[in-house]
């Protein structure tokens, strides 16, 4: 030990001093070791020395703790003495430790520095110095998450990761502190960023982010991950805005590095451009119209007027827009169905601001109704630049927000246009829509009938509908007809009708808009030779459109009106015979002073009838008829005329009487049949009425008119004086006072009697007769019960009837049985009968009128007569004794109730007789016992009480009334009221009044039950645990087990059955258990528990109570604090009945408190760190573990409490087999963290020794932490897992986390490169194909990639550049085993060459195929679930790769006939030839071949078309097409090869079959392919030879020939003038 310090001071000075060498270093080490001296050396792993917490923690061979910790031995340190396990600072760089005598020391070695030593910086407190951070970026790279599609104007977020590479010599191996780095981020519409930056963010990264560390040894990969750029704020953009997300990573604004140490940062060879990235945006969304329909109509008061109805339909990915001024609707008239050229009436915008500003939500169809536009569609289609109206749709001028707008074509492409134009043809607007027509006679005033050649003038107005009419103007617009009818809507036959009755000025007259037309003065003569007024009733006008109408315009009627006719009635217009002034006079009998009364008796009576002028001559036999009858009022309408009606009184003569020439016509001595005269002028019928008209069935037919009314009667009526009596009504009033039934009482009676205004006076003896009886009936008819016959003394029976005055009979007496009236069944009124006396002086006619006619002879007056006998009543009361207890379930039980009906003192009389009341009894379940009654007694009253009498001012009391009550399958519950109802008795032997107060109707008492009646009464029950029972198993549920005893009332009932009781078990927080907590056992009785019998007043005992298995490990603690018992009935005993307590509820409950004696684990969170592992080994990886625990937990100290594993596993749940674990990764400390109140522990820096290298490459993607109890806690508890779900609780908590493979490829671009065929060919199967390719990947971000079957290349055809669509002739795998698992390497792009496969392009052409594609992918059966990431797909354009027929060259040879002669047939032979790779052709017209003559060698102005032939020559494979033996027709060869015929040219092109298809490509891509060839001018022989003797003489033959020789063609020239 001496030694040791001595070396240990020696050592300290040395360090101190810091004059030492490495060599001296080594000797210290060495004496160091020698000498058993413990030093520690250590560069933490950045290299920049260790921080100063970590010089304590000294290496694990350190034994800290002796044997027995009494006998430690301090240390000696430079003469200073420290106890054992004390620790000291000695100075920046030393730190020591006392173990037990040795002293451990811990120096930190400073690294090397790279900057310049003027630029190193000495920090106060620390060991080394240190340089200033520097980085130098090299490149900036982002990946875009985000693949939904942008929604312009919306908020959304953009998720992307920034991944920055860096020049590691220019980058410090460490640089730490806080706003180091910022990422601005922005939308832009160009590719490197420039422009305008939409949406731009200064700094895109959290808090945390700006605030990470870089760390050289843990680069690459250097990644910002979920950075987000937010796309809000009041400029949105547009969807062109929308193309590159760009980032720029740079230093932070104000950047903090640790020890405020200076921080460069530059861009590599200061390109600011490697700061930068950009790439592309997911596809953007705006708004996209599909289609749009409108309709237009009139609407409003003037025609100017219309109402537009829009609908506007979306592609289903629309936006969402919502702002102003979003839409404008333009509408104007166009000549054609294009909208395009002029416009007419044009209306930029017919929206308003409501109407532009609607919303698009969800896609759904924009609707917008009743446009208004100040639009007259009356000139539409009325001329020839207005035959459509078209309404055009696009993006409002100022909308807010804006937005992006297309249109789909009508094949569902988008049109890139801004607009969009629909237009309907119209017919000319022009419209005359009538509602009526209506014509007026103004002269002359009459027709009359049977004569002809009457000139007519008509006023017509024919009303118009001014909503729907318009201007109507041209030329012989109008045509109208004018007949008669029978109808008086002018349908069926027309008579006399007449064409045309305008004049050409009326039929040309204007209709103006709004204004009705008018026809004024329209003159025509009528012809009513042998036509009557009967034949014509009506003359009608019909308007229709003239069919020589200048303009086509709509004439029509609403409602519907075909043919358009008005009517009006000839009634007032047409005459024949018209009559006037009926006079007449009668002798009536006389009834007032005769003797003898005859009332029925005939009528006598002369009449005359004046005859108008103007009438027509009429002869005949029965013309006339007079009618005489009774009326109400003296106009004698069909209502009023009373029967008998006489409708005919004259004779045959004076029916045919003619008119004589003063015009009078007298009827003298006219008899009626005999009838009732004495009711002439009384009652309502007081008016006599003669009537003249024409004969019911005249001999000559002819029209008869009232001259005044036109009518066809002449009426006189006249008022009669009533020469009966009349008496109306008897008033009366009737008084007694002894009201005993079955006895006379006298009864005073004032009797009135009152008469009709239309009564004669009388006055004599003896007239009257008035009786007194009693009735069953109102209007005592029936038997008469105890008849007066009369009570008029002999003065008031001779009253007389004075100027109409009533009758005062005054007071009258009469011995009448009034008592029995009302009492007694059948007699309920009280009648008086007034008659004329038997023997009257002088005698008279007595009318009684009833319902308008006269019938019965008297008067009679009856009124309803009451009982005096009334029992009013107030209320009816019942009480019970405070003792008297009913108990359900009980038969044979006798009640009693004091009952007590209360009376109105007042109102109630004396009652007395036999039977008089009934007084019921019965269970209710309402309290005023209304619904159903339950067992009731409908009498519980004895015989005396049912006859018991009435008193005057007393109430009707019974004292005690008992009745039996059978309770027998009766609970309380289920009578909860007893009701008592009086009532008047049925069998009462008298009918007297019984009335309730109508608010206590009917007369009903119900008390409740409640107190009353008693079934089953709780007081206490008692819980016996049995301690006996088996032991819980933590973790899992458990039966509760243990007796109850339930103590009853001895009130209560005896009780046996099925299914008595419920008893339920569960926790609560409070010892009342309001508050239940965790599973509930609602009913834990066993079926034979639940029927446990109630005897003799009880106690019930449940014994050997278990419920189901119950979390146990919960009582106690939490809110489980207490377990808690209740008691109640089951919810359908048998037999049912009432449970209650002795507090009046319907449940009995205990609760127990208990001790709790578990943890629950809430949550299991951690975190690891590790350096590069190697998959396969097993690696150091730090575990930072969080455990929370619920607040039900109980706090736990002691030793190994806690027990941590680590795995690997293939399930997110960590269960099945386990890879690479790691058990009691935890140090005996973090065994023994105690958990406290904060309910939560952390287990800091656990390591464990793990292959995570393999994590995420295998099926093993998971790395699994398991906590769970030491095995031998020194504190017993429990380790509780709550249950997910279903599941059970367990005593093991895992967490896993999913971890993705290190190994990860990200491609650039891939080049594939195509090396056989040279060319395909359409239309051949099975070309053999070899390709290399090439993956271009990113070098920075790309590791090194191993295992089997890793890649997969797709070959397949697209119809688009990108590969997108349809993939047509796919090929899944195109690589070999070995291909598939080439190892990729650091640095290398990926390449896989010669790769061999078939292509079939049988069936296809070359345009259905314009792209083959190639596709690198992730083999789905990788052995190792590596990364795969960027663009691995490319696609190569075919179209000069893919051939079908190629021509390249055309010749033909041309056979003529030797000599050659002017008509003669050709032969060609024709050889086309095709490049080898062409394909073969068969079928019907393949080809066109035309042969013509030219004067161009290229054949471009062909002269003469000497054949044309459709050709179905087969073309072989890889060609030549030989076209040989073509021999056409004998043609005109004659100019072939002269002048402008000089070449004779070939042409051939494709053919019109279009099976099968086939791709044709020519030379310079034309269209055909020609040769032509220069011929011989023959016709030049010919000429000569013809001219040296010939008698040659063509010569419009000669004139052709250009050119010719000058000399021969003068020659010519000459003979053929000569000629001609």
């Amino acid at each position: 030990m001496v030694v040791f310090a001595i070396s240990a001071d020696i050592m300290a000075r040395t360090r101190l001093n810091r004059e030492y060498s490495p060599s001296a270093m080594r000797c210290i080490f060495i004496f160091v070791v020698v000498l058993s001296f413990t030093f520690v050396s250590l560069v933490n792993s950045r290299g920049d020395g260790i921080e100063t917490d970590e010089l304590f923690d000294l290496p694990d061979y350190v034994d800290i703790d002796p044997e027995d910790p009494n006998d430690a031995t301090p240390c000696t340190y430079q003469r200073e003495e420290y106890f054992h396990t004390e620790r000291w600072v000695v100075d920046e760089c030393s730190r020591c430790f006392c173990n037990n005598g040795t002293t451990n020391c811990v120096y930190e070695s400073c690294p090397t520095l790279t900057c310049d030593f003027f630029d190193q910086v000495k920090i106060e407190g620390e060991c080394c110095k240190k340089c200033p951070p520097e980085m130098v970026v090299s490149r900036t790279e982002m990946v875009l998450h985000t693949e939904e599609v942008i929604v312009e104007g919306t908020r959304q977020e953009l998720k992307f990761d920034v991944s920055v590479q860096i020049q590691k010599q220019g980058t410090s191996r460490h640089v730490h502190g806080v706003k180091l780095w910022k990422t601005n981020a922005w939308i832009s519409r160009s590719f490197d960023g420039s422009g305008n930056r939409l949406f731009f963010t200064e700094n895109a990264l959290t808090r945390t982010q700006q605030d990470s560390s870089f760390s050289k040894p843990n680069y690459p990969p250097w990644l910002f991950g979920n950075v987000t750029l937010a796309l809000e704020g009041d400029k949105r953009g547009l969807c062109e805005d929308f193309t590159y997300l760009c980032v720029k990573f740079n230093v932070g604004d104000e950047p903090v590095t640790e020890f405020n140490l200076d921080f460069s940062f530059m861009a590599q060879n200061n390109d600011e451009s490697r700061l930068q990235a950009c790439t592309v945006l997911p596809d953007c969304k705006g708004v996209v119209i599909s289609d749009f329909e409108w309709s237009i109509q009139e609407a409003g008061e003037t025609r100017r007027q219309s109402s537009v109805d829009l609908d506007i339909a979306f592609q289903d990915d629309t936006r969402d827009l919502e702002g102003s001024g979003l839409w404008q609707a333009s509408l104007f008239a166009s000549s054609n169905a294009r909208g395009t050229g002029e416009r007419f009436n044009e209306i930029e915008q017919i929206l308003n601001e409501q109407q532009s500003r609607k919303p698009i939500v969800d896609a759904e169809n924009v609707r917008i109704r009743r446009i208004q536009a100040d639009f007259d569609l009356g000139t539409i289609g009325c001329t020839p630049d207005t035959t459509h109206l078209c309404l055009e749709l696009q993006k409002g001028p100022t909308t807010q927000p804006d937005y992006t707008l297309d249109f789909l074509d009508e094949r569902g492409n988008h049109a890139n246009v801004e607009s969009v134009i629909k237009c309907s043809p119209r017919k000319c607007g022009a419209k005359a829509i009538f509602t009526e027509l209506m014509p007026e006679i103004t002269s002359p005033p009459v027709l009359i009938e049977n004569t002809p050649a009457q000139t007519v003038v008509l006023d017509v107005e024919a009303i118009t509908d001014k909503e729907l009419s318009t201007l109507v103007e041209g030329d012989t617009l109008w045509q109208m007809n004018v007949f008669f009818s029978k109808k008086p809507n002018g349908f069926g036959r027309r008579i006399g009708e007449r064409f045309q009755v305008l004049n050409s000025l009326k039929q040309t007259q204007t209709l103006g808009s709004g204004d009705d037309l008018d026809f004024s003065d329209v003159r025509f003569e009528v012809d009513l030779s042998r036509l009557v007024c009967e034949d014509i009733p009506y003359m009608c006008t019909e308007l229709k459109k003239n069919p020589s109408a200048s303009i086509d315009y709509e004439f029509g009627t609403k409602p519907e009106q075909d043919p358009f006719i008005g009517c009006l009635d000839m009634s007032d217009i047409c005459r024949g015979v018209i009559a006037r002034d009926l006079e007449w006079k009668a002798e009536f009998p006389n009834f007032l002073d005769s003797d003898r009364i005859e009332p029925i008796q005939s009528v006598e009576t002369n009449s005359s009838v004046a005859v108008n002028s103007i009438s027509r001559d009429i002869n005949g036999r029965t013309m006339w008829q007079m009618s005489v009858f009774a009326s109400s009022t003296d106009q004698a309408a069909p209502e009023d005329i009373l029967t008998p009606y006489f409708s005919q009184v004259l004779t045959e003569e004076q029916a045919g009487l003619p008119v004589p020439e003063d015009g009078i016509l007298r009827f003298q001595n006219m008899k009626t049949p005999p009838f009732q005269v004495d009711r002439l002028g009384c009652g309502k019928y007081r008016f006599f009425c003669y009537e003249f008209k024409k004969a019911e069935d005249p001999d000559v037919d002819f029209t008869f008119n009232e001259d005044d009314t036109g009518g066809n009667t002449v009426l006189n009526c006249q008022e009669m004086e009533c020469q009966a009596v009349t008496p109306d009504v008897l008033d009366w009033t009737l008084e007694a006072e002894d009201l005993t039934p079955g006895m006379k009482t006298p009864v005073n009676l004032n009797v009135d009697l009152i008469f009709n205004d239309d009564t004669r006076d009388i006055s004599g003896d003896a007239l009257w007769r008035l009786g007194l009886f009693g009735s069953a009936a109102p209007n005592g008819s029936g038997p008469k019960f105890d008849e007066v016959h009369q009570i008029l003394d002999d003065r008031r029976l001779s009253l007389p009837v004075v100027d109409q005055a009533p009758i005062e009979f005054g007071e009258l007496l009469a011995d009448f049985e009034i008592g029995t009236i009302g009492c007694t069944e059948g007699v309920d009124y009280v009648c008086l009968e007034l008659t004329k006396h038997d023997s009257p002086q002088p005698d008279y006619i007595m009318l009684i009128e009833q319902d308008g006619s006269y019938g019965p002879e008297s008067v009679v007056s009856c009124k309803q007569q009451e009982c005096f006998s009334k029992a009013v009543f107030d209320d009816l009361t019942a009480t019970f004794a405070e003792d008297d207890i009913i108990v359900e379930g009980e038969p044979d039980q006798l009640a009693r109730v004091h009952l007590t009906g209360v009376t109105d003192k007042a109102k109630s009389t004396v009652v007395s007789g036999e039977d008089l009341w009934t007084m019921a009894t019965f269970f209710s379940g309402s309290k005023v016992g209304r619904g159903m009654r339950l067992m009731e007694r409908t009498q519980i009253l004895d015989r005396d009480e049912i006859s018991q009498p009435l008193t005057r001012g007393a109430d009707l009391d019974f004292p005690e009334v008992e009745f039996p009550l059978d309770l027998t399958d009766v609970r309380c519950s289920s009578v909860p009221y007893v009701c008592f109802e009086l009532k008047k008795n049925k069998l009462a032997s008298i009918n007297y009044k019984f009335k309730p107060d109508p608010e206590q109707e009917p007369l009903i008492n119900c008390q409740s039950t409640e107190g009353l009646c008693k079934g089953v009464v709780g007081r206490f029950l008692s819980w016996a645990p049995d301690e006996d029972a088996n032991g819980h198993v933590p973790g899992e549920r458990s039966p509760i087990i243990g007796d109850v005893t339930v103590d009853v009332a001895p009130i209560s009932r005896d009780l046996s059955g099925k299914d008595l009781w419920k008893l339920s078990i569960f926790a609560s927080s409070d010892e009342d258990g309001v508050a239940k907590v965790g599973p509930v056992f609602d009913q834990v009785l066993s079926k034979s528990q639940r029927k446990t019998p109630l005897q003799d007043g009880g106690p019930i005992d449940f014994e050997g109570i278990v419920t189901q298995p119950y979390p146990i490990d919960q009582l106690g603690c939490g809110e489980s604090k207490y377990l808690c018992l209740e008691l109640r009935k089951s919810d359908e005993p048998i037999p049912e009945f009432d449970f209650e307590t002795t507090e009046g509820e319907d449940v009995l409950k205990h609760c127990i408190e208990q001790t709790c004696d578990a943890v629950f684990l809430d949550e299991l969170d951690w975190e690891m760190e590790f350096d590069m592992p190697v998959p396969g080994e097993k690696s150091p990886v730090s575990f930072d573990i969080n455990a929370r625990f619920d607040d039900m937990s109980r706090e736990v100290n002691g030793e190994d409490l806690w027990q941590v594993n680590v795995f690997g596993s293939n399930n997110g749940d960590g269960a099945g087999e386990r890879f690479s674990e790691d058990s009691r990764i935890l140090t005996e400390e973090q065994g023994a963290l105690p958990l406290d109140e904060s309910l939560s522990i952390a287990f800091q820096n656990a390591q464990a020794a793990f292959d995570i290298g393999s994590i995420g490459c295998t099926e093993f993607d998971h790395v699994c932490v398991e906590l769970t109890r030491g095995r031998e806690p020194t504190t017993e508890f429990h380790f509780i897992v709550p249950s997910v779900e279903d599941e059970l609780p367990t005593q093991t908590a895992i967490s896993c986390k999913p971890k993705s493979c290190g190994s990860m490829v990200f491609f650039e671009d891939l080049v594939p490169e195509i090396l056989v065929p040279e060319v395909f060919t359409e239309g051949k199967d099975n070309q053999r194909t070899e390709v290399n390719l090439t993956g271009i990947t990113d070098k920075g971000r790309t590791t090194q990639v191993a295992g089997e079957d890793l890649w997969q290349a797709n070959t397949f055809f697209s119809l688009n550049g990108d590969g997108s669509g349809e993939r047509l002739l796919e090929h899944s795998q195109i690589l070999d085993g070995d291909q598939a698992s080439w190892a990729l390497l650091d640095d290398q792009d990926w390449t896989a060459e010669a790769l061999d496969f078939d292509v079939d392009l049988a069936g296809l052409t070359c345009d259905q195929i314009p792209y083959m594609c190639f596709e690198l992918i992730k083999n789905p059966a990788s052995s190792i679930n590596y990364q795969f990431e960027g663009e691995a797909l490319k696609c190569l354009d075919m179209s000069d790769r893919c051939k079908g027929v190629e021509f390249t060259e055309l010749d033909f040879e041309v056979t003529l006939e030797e000599p050659v002669h002017v008509r003669q047939p050709m032969e060609i032979d024709a050889v086309v030839s095709a490049n080898p790779y062409s394909r073969g052709v068969s079928g019907v017209d393949l080809w066109e071949l035309e042969v013509y003559s030219s004067s161009d060698p290229e054949g471009e102005e062909p002269v003469v078309t000497y054949a044309e032939e459709v050709l179905d020559t087969p073309l072989p494979e890889g060609g030549p097409l030989s076209l040989s033996d073509i021999i056409t027709d004998e043609l005109d060869v004659n100019l072939l090869g002269c002048g402008i015929q000089e070449y004779l040219c070939v042409k051939l092109s494709r053919g019109p079959s279009e099976v099968p298809e086939y791709t044709l490509e020519l030379p310079e891509n034309a269209d055909s392919i020609v040769t032509c060839k220069k011929q011989k001018c023959e016709a030049m022989k010919r000429l000569r030879s013809g001219y040296s003797g010939s008698t040659y003489t063509d010569c419009s033959f000669i004139e052709s020939v250009i050119p010719l020789h000058r000399e021969i063609r003068r020659t010519s020239r000459q003979k053929c003038d000569s000629i001609e």
